[in-house]
């Protein structure tokens, strides 16, 4: 700890003299998760690190610079929250996720910005300073602001540098494992909106979000990212394609068809039909039921 040797001992106001940027600590949380673990997501006006100690969560951050992304962080990863930036979690498959949340107010060390978006994996000397700002903030003894405030400059000085230079390095693909959840995420929520579609039941973004314990904003990205459409898009054309078999396959009235797939009425269905296949609904029906009834006078 010789690095910390200049800091320790210093009240914040002169070192706030000297120029050096002192974050405030305002609180140190660790918590144990359980494996359904969501949290629908908050932004703060200040910086807040979440280290993974245990598990893995998946992380969905916007705001700030750059456009929104998912980040899958497992144990040992550090993520940042700038101040400003929206931010939600769930819990990844696989253990519970254990938590450690460190909220700090106050000016930040240059560079932090570059820790914005970035899943960082910490090294021993950095996670045993995440254990330490733990214990201070529980034991609450003489100059445990001090302390807090040196210790946190202790982590987050190696850690931005860190970020500043992968940043600097050519733009990589996204990992594997952040694909396969995506996939995974899609998979759910296409499954559920068949499951609705089937029933009757309404369907919307924010609807299928509460079904799948996640936040609408997560949810509409990662649709858009992993399947390259929206998720009305994706009922939309489902809505039609069901209306196809149906048209296709049944005896049943174009009314009928309408109310099958969700339409309160007919002229609505045959507006959205006609937009997405390019054929009025009974001019369809005309085109593909005479195949099969000649079909069947053959047999």
């Amino acid at each position: 700890m010789r690095r910390l040797e200049p800091v320790l001992g210093r009240s914040a106001e002169d070192l706030e003299r000297t120029g050096l940027p002192v974050p405030w600590v305002r609180s140190v949380v660790f918590k144990e998760k359980r494996r359904d673990y969501v949290f629908p997501g908050e932004r703060h006006p200040g910086l807040e690190l979440c280290y993974v100690d245990r598990g893995a969560v998946h992380a969905h951050v916007s705001g700030g610079r750059g456009r929104a992304i998912d980040m899958l962080a497992a144990a040992g990863t550090l993520l940042a929250w700038l101040p400003g930036e929206f931010h939600s979690l769930y819990a990844a498959p696989g253990p519970a996720p254990n938590i450690v949340s460190i909220h700090a107010l106050g000016p930040l060390p240059p560079g932090t910005a570059n820790l914005s978006k970035r899943a960082i994996v910490l090294e021993a000397a950095e996670r045993a300073l995440v254990k330490r700002l733990i214990e201070e903030h529980a034991s609450g003894g003489a100059a445990t602001a001090q302390l807090q405030s040196a210790l946190l400059l202790e982590l987050l000085v190696p850690v931005i540098r860190r970020a500043q230079a992968e940043r600097a390095a050519p733009r990589r693909a996204a990992p594997d494992n952040i694909h396969r959840l995506q996939g995974l995420l899609v998979e759910e929520a296409r499954a559920e909106i068949e499951r609705r579609l089937a029933s009757r039941e309404e369907v919307s973004v924010t609807d299928l979000a509460r079904a799948l314990q996640i936040s609408p904003s997560h949810l509409s990205h990662t649709f858009r990212e992993a399947a390259g459409r929206s998720v009305m898009a994706y009922v939309r054309a489902e809505r039609m394609k069901h209306a196809s078999e149906r048209l296709r396959d049944s005896a049943l009235s174009i009314t009928d068809i309408a109310r099958a797939c969700g339409f309160e009425s007919i002229h609505a269905f045959s507006r959205a039909f006609k937009r997405e296949t390019g054929y009025a609904p009974r001019d369809y029906a005309r085109s593909v039921r005479p195949e099969k009834e000649n079909a069947k006078r053959k047999t």
